[in-house]
């Protein structure tokens, strides 16, 4: 395997390791916590609809990069392995 490639592969290695040992929690752990910390949350398994606005909303901004997430993100992965599909 060449250097980039092995470079990749190192880092899904320490992602999933991080994600199995609790450092970063996986996306379903941290969408659990993000409900049960809600003040409207019930503890009755509903999600009301002002719950999933705020997490679709949260989410957004996460995703385009306006709120950091320590929990879920590492670092940025950079790779210079180039995909050959065929």
């Amino acid at each position: 395997m060449d250097a980039n490639t092995r470079h990749t592969v190192e880092q899904y290695l320490l992602l999933i390791s991080k994600r199995a040992d609790g450092t970063l929690l996986t996306n379903a752990s941290w969408i659990r916590k993000f409900v049960l910390s809600q003040p409207s949350y019930k503890q009755d398994s509903v999600v009301s609809e002002e719950i999933q606005y705020d997490l679709i909303w949260k989410m957004v901004q996460i995703a385009n990069v306006h709120e950091n997430c320590p929990q879920i993100e590492e670092l940025k992965m950079h790779t210079h392995t180039k995909l050959h599909l065929k």
